[in-house]
């Protein structure tokens, strides 16, 4: 008799143990998140101060759309391109890598105080990762300011050079 009670104590505190399992595993494993392998990258440009008296060159390497016209944009932006004081690029594709190209000058008559300022603001994957910004002044007439930057998908890495 005794040993019948133990059974039927026995079998449903294995059955609890059992059931009341921790985990939420339902016998299906999910599908891991896929390891990203590019990333999606947003630029702006920004210009201001007398920019229309300057020359200013933005190249970008890679495929972009404009934000605002919804254009691709592949290759050199100048002056003709760059009538407005802000501009937004985003990647056509994700990109393991991108590089731009900046230069600026002075094309016409230039007053002391004249000044053209550009700051460039990337973002990767909607996190902002670098700004930088160029300054030309009348101390540079007749000079060539330039600069390239290189961004990469897989690390906080920047390459810059002038």
């Amino acid at each position: 008799m005794k040993t019948r009670i133990l059974y039927f104590l026995f079998i449903p505190a294995l059955l609890f143990m059992f059931s009341c399992n921790n985990d939420d595993d339902d016998g299906v494993n999910p599908d891991p998140e896929p390891v990203k392998e590019n990333s999606t990258y947003k630029i702006v440009y920004k210009q201001e101060g007398n920019y229309t008296l300057a020359m200013r060159k933005l190249t970008l390497n890679e495929t972009y759309i404009n934000a605002k016209t919804k254009e691709e944009v592949n290759g050199t932006l100048s002056n003709h391109y760059l009538p407005d004081s802000e501009y937004t690029f985003i990647t056509k594709n994700d990109e393991k890598k991108i590089s731009i190209d900046i230069e600026l000058s002075w094309i016409g008559k230039v007053e002391q105080g004249d000044h053209t300022t550009v700051t460039l603001t990337v973002f990767r994957d909607g996190q902002k990762i670098d700004e930088k910004t160029m300054k030309l002044t009348k101390v540079y007439e007749g000079l060539t300011l330039s600069k390239s930057f290189e961004y990469y998908h897989s690390t906080q890495e920047t390459n810059s050079s002038e």
